[in-house]
């Protein structure tokens, strides 16, 4: 086993880099760089033209990323990189050439992770709800003129899609919240749209920037909108019936890697993810990914704690508890060792 350190310093640029074979500037990783974890997000979106996107920072509080939550979305980012390479983890949906025959994986982990969590600190923002009773109000007050709810994206699970309006009444009228990953799916969808027919208009030819982005865009943006979805205990039963998410307590099913493989993934890098756990207690990044060992097999990732790590290794599986009542996935575990069969 080697520590998941060595795994991402031994990744190649064009595993995780989906620029890399274009001519721009190379993009240094955060992990084995002194680049900052909030610059590589800010110049993995502006090497793909798509700075737009960014203008997100201006509906945050401070105006600026959460660092610790930086350091999370930048880990996640390269566990599904290791995840996707490490594994048989592929079929047509990420093994496919997109239009512009790029490799279609990178594209779509790199824009779904990177902006999954951007709406974080707007939904812990208690005046970001001020005048937001519904989606309609959320499309205006934010501008969203290219309604993701309006589009019938493929390979995503169609009751998590379809319950995206009435979860965010559920947490709009009871949590008092905007739901960070439904405000981010439809702002990111409405703006890539925007991005690309801008792009067409001024004849950019740097990238591509067809029609044909715009499934990948309700792909992508699916599985940041759907991320925070969470099933009902036995006892919200009730109140979920009463925001018609009855569909969420009689007809949903562990999802298996085929039927949505971009939250398949998400989700199970973004629950193991061991920077947003030891943070919290105190532990820098390097200590972190140093004293966590890795091991790969064709449908098995092992998680393992280091022969001399302080790490709390039950602080990781006390995290994957319930996994499996939303992703179809094999779990086991022992005081010092996770491991995930992937289905």
């Amino acid at each position: 086993m080697k520590s998941i350190k060595d795994y991402i310093s031994e990744l190649s640029q064009t595993e995780w880099d989906y620029y890399s074979e274009i001519e721009y500037r190379e993009l240094e990783n955060p992990f084995t760089s002194r680049l900052s974890h909030k610059q590589f997000v800010i110049d993995y979106f502006k090497r793909s033209g798509k700075n737009k996107v960014l203008e997100f920072l201006d509906y945050i509080p401070e105006r600026k990323l959460d660092n610790n939550r930086v350091k999370h979305t930048n880990s996640i980012f390269f566990l599904g990189i290791l995840l996707y390479n490490k594994t048989n983890l592929y079929n047509e949906f990420f093994e496919n050439l997109n239009t512009a025959e790029y490799r279609r994986f990178p594209f779509l982990w790199f824009l779904a992770c990177l902006f999954h969590d951007f709406g974080f600190t707007v939904e812990n923002d208690e005046t970001a709800i001020n005048g937001i009773n519904n989606i309609s109000d959320l499309k205006q007050k934010y501008s969203i003129n290219n309604c993701l709810l309006q589009t019938n994206p493929k390979e995503v699970n169609q009751i998590l899609f379809k319950e995206i309006e009435n979860y965010f009444n559920y947490r709009i009228s009871e949590s008092k919240v905007i739901d960070h990953g439904i405000f981010a799916g439809l702002y990111f969808f409405d703006c890539l749209i925007k991005i690309r027919k801008k792009k067409i208009q001024q004849n950019d030819s740097s990238l591509f920037w067809g029609k044909e982005l715009e499934e990948q865009y309700a792909q992508i943006a699916t599985a940041i909108a759907t991320h925070n979805i969470w099933l009902p205990k036995n006892d919200q039963h009730d109140i979920y019936k009463k925001y018609q998410l009855q569909k969420l307590i009689d007809n949903f099913k562990p999802i298996i890697f085929n039927d949505f493989p971009l939250l398949y993934v998400l989700g199970i890098v973004d629950t193991i993810d061991p920077m947003k756990t030891y943070m919290r207690q105190g532990f820098k990044p390097n200590e972190i990914l140093e004293n966590l060992e890795l091991e790969f097999y064709e449908n098995i990732i092992k998680i393992k704690n280091g022969s001399k790590s302080n790490l709390d290794f039950q602080k990781m599986t006390d995290n994957i508890k319930g996994l499996n009542d939303w992703l179809n996935i094999g779990i086991e575990y022992n005081k010092n060792e996770l491991k995930l069969e992937l289905r």
